[in-house]
């Protein structure tokens, strides 16, 4: 697409430029965030001003940093915040600038749009810091008096290069209301702004699917992450390494550089961009679900060399190994405080690789809870039991609602629980059984705000330190706390995981207590709450709470004794980390593992001296592995008859443990002791 430079004002505008400042302004390819995430921006009545919105990074404009931002109902946004919750001028009679608009403001373009009678009015937060991007999205917003014409466009800001883009999916005429009057560029006073060619009052003009750029030349300029690599990442049911119409975009799909070094996400049209320093590089996705099969990259990567350069179409068009959807859902909450109020999270995805639609969430609480606020509309479907309509969720799509629960006043130690479910109406599903999911927390009189727990294996809450058995799953908690004086923007927590003991493989993300993503890049899990403004507990005590749940599978093989342990580090903003307390599960010295439906064999006597006999009970042959406490193996013997004795005369007394196993498979597992 031919660029459009400007270094100069345009029609009808008289430009005075303090300094270098200034602007330039270049038409790009439209290439939107996606319109549907997102919080509401609350603007919904006409010719309004919204409350003043943190941004969550300091964003120059012109020739000064600003870190809060107000929306307009009119497709403006400015950073003067004494016009919150005020009159958004209408009409425009005269070019801008002039002294009727306001000023230090972006103009996307600026015309009367009617957000009362329907249309959506969000800010998000995408991309990785340094290279985050702040995003306004106006989303078929009615015209006022054309109401049938619908107006969709997006502001995006860009981190520490300070550029402004606008993406006009479809701005309609309404030539019978002020003219037709909107004007698409910056003000910064009445003397200085900034305009798109020939969309300038009183020109009469449409777009659909347009882009510009207005790039800072002066005290805002900052270094644009041209070393990048970029590219979109899609299902291919056909296998032809092509999209074609049918074959849908796959949103929250992490992709690596250098397995982790540099990373992003998918967006929800698919595209992911990763801003990195020069240097050789490998880029791969990260595949959560089982349901894709490969992908058309040779090796499954590319190796790119970046160096003032932009690396594009790093594509991934992922074959599948059978089309389905997979809604998932899961449900948690804070620790529980009688007579108070819990903070709670939903959240659900779709893992498959087919849409699904129609798609509604149950919720169920027992008679202690009742909910406060939700961050979604619900209808009641019974007693204590609420509805929750999702629609239609594309492959990867992940959503989150945010309750508040009103907690009774039961003695401490009193159990209660909330479940889940998620309907839709695909009809092949890949796994059902993650169809549901529940929470019972006991009530805590006081508690650690920022603390990691386990489920306990009873079923029974959250605990610090828990026996298990070694087939048992581990289901974790890490709940945080913003105690600081102002609200943080993002937290971030790292997990490392005891690869030696975990199945990374099995790694599964649950509820969160607001949206989140996250990657695992080697044994260290990343839950990212992006924009997540959690609040100061001395401003809001409720809602400076947070948490996110995971769950993962044991190593097969763990003998007793075997002992897991795992804690977290929370990062608030660029604070120092705040790490959490160390869970601790143990598999018991007096248990024994066997894995199938039968006892393999019996070992005795136990407790022994001399020697011990190994009676086994099915027809198989096996080894049989003895280890001291400190896991050194002290008698190995293959068990080619039904009975066995093996010699223990030279070994001290004391507790050992044993392993039963059939080509390197664990059969039983067990403690035997020599007096």
């Amino acid at each position: 697409m031919k660029k459009l430079l400007y270094t100069v004002l345009l029609l009808l505008i008289v430009v005075v430029v303090k300094g270098q400042n200034s602007y330039t302004i270049t038409s790009i390819p439209f290439n939107p965030d996606p319109f549907s995430s997102g919080t509401s921006a609350n603007v919904a009545y006409d010719d309004m001003y919204g409350s003043v919105v943190p941004l969550p990074f300091s964003f120059c404009f012109y020739d000064a940093p600003y870190n809060f931002i107000v929306i307009g109902s009119n497709g403006i946004v400015t950073f003067d915040t004494t016009v919150a919750n005020s009159y958004c001028p209408w009409p425009i009679n005269t070019p801008v600038p002039n002294v009727d608009m306001t000023n230090k403001s972006i103009m996307a373009p600026i015309q009367d749009l009617n957000p009362a009678l329907g249309g959506t009015i969000k800010y998000d937060l995408q991309g990785v810091a340094p290279y985050r991007r702040f995003i306004i999205s106006y989303f078929e917003v009615p015209m006022f008096s054309c109401t049938t014409m619908l107006f969709s466009e997006q502001i995006i800001l860009y981190e520490t290069s300070n550029i402004i883009e606008t993406h006009i999916m479809n701005k309609p005429l309404c030539s019978t209301w002020n003219g037709g009057a909107a004007v698409q560029g910056i003000q910064i006073d009445p003397l200085i702004g900034f305009v798109v060619p020939g969309r300038n009052h009183p020109s009469q003009w449409t777009a659909i699917n347009d882009g510009f750029r207005f790039q800072p030349v002066g005290n805002c300029a900052g270094p644009v992450p041209s070393d990048s690599v970029s590219g979109k990442v899609f299902v291919d049911y056909n296998n032809n390494c092509l999209q074609d119409p049918n074959e849908f975009p796959i949103q929250n799909r992490a992709v690596l550089a250098n397995n982790g070094q540099f990373y992003g996400w998918s967006n929800g049209t698919g595209h992911y961009a990763i801003g990195m320093v020069p240097g050789n590089y490998t880029i791969s996705e990260y595949v959560t679900g089982p349901y894709f099969a490969s992908n058309c990259v040779p090796g499954g990567a590319y190796n790119v060399t970046v160096s003032g350069n932009t690396y594009n179409n790093a594509d991934f068009a992922d074959s599948v190994a059978v089309i389905c959807s997979d809604i998932m859902v899961d449900v948690g909450t804070g620790p529980m405080r009688r007579c108070g109020t819990s903070y709670a999270g939903i959240t659900y995805c779709n893992n498959g690789n087919y849409p699904d639609s129609n798609v509604v969430i149950n919720l169920f609480l027992n008679d202690s809870l009742t909910i406060d606020t939700t961050s979604m509309p619900y209808t009641t479907t019974g007693i204590n039991a609420y509805q929750f309509a999702i629609g239609t969720l594309m492959p990867g799509q992940c959503g989150n609602i945010q309750l508040v629960l009103n907690v009774g006043c039961d003695s401490a130690g009193t159990e209660y629980c909330l479940s889940a479910q998620i309907v839709g109406t695909y009809a092949t599903d890949c796994d059902p059984m993650n169809n549901s999911g529940s929470e019972c927390q006991v009530l805590v009189a006081a508690c650690d705000p920022n603390e990691k727990r386990v489920a306990a294996q009873n079923g029974h809450g959250y605990v610090f330190q828990d026996d298990i058995d070694a087939n048992d799953e581990l289901t974790y908690q890490i709940s945080f706390q913003n105690l600081g004086t102002s609200y943080a923007e993002d937290v971030v927590i790292r997990d490392t995981l005891d690869d030696t003991r975990l199945r990374l493989e099995t790694f599964q993300a649950g509820a969160g207590s607001a949206p989140y993503n996250y990657v695992l890049i080697g044994n260290v899990v990343i839950f990212r709450f992006e924009n997540i403004m959690l609040p100061a507990a001395s401003v809001n005590e409720p809602g400076s709470h947070g948490f996110v749940k995971f769950s993962i599978q044991q190593e097969q093989g763990h003998l007793p004794g075997t002992v897991i342990q795992n804690d977290a580090a929370i990062y608030f903003d660029f604070e120092a980390p705040v790490f959490t307390n160390q869970t601790v599960n143990t598999i018991p010295l007096n248990s024994a593992v066997t894995i199938g439906m039968q006892d393999v064999a019996q070992i005795y006597p136990n407790p022994g001296k001399d020697q011990l006999i190994v009676q086994r009970m099915i027809d198989q042959e096996m080894e049989f592995v003895l280890y001291d406490l400190a896991g050194k193996e002290v008698r190995r013997a293959t068990l080619n008859s039904m009975r066995t004795s093996v010699n223990t005369a030279d070994l001290n007394a004391g507790v050992y443990l044993y392993r039963l196993q059939s080509n390197g498979q664990l059969l039983e597992a067990g403690k035997w002791m020599k007096q």
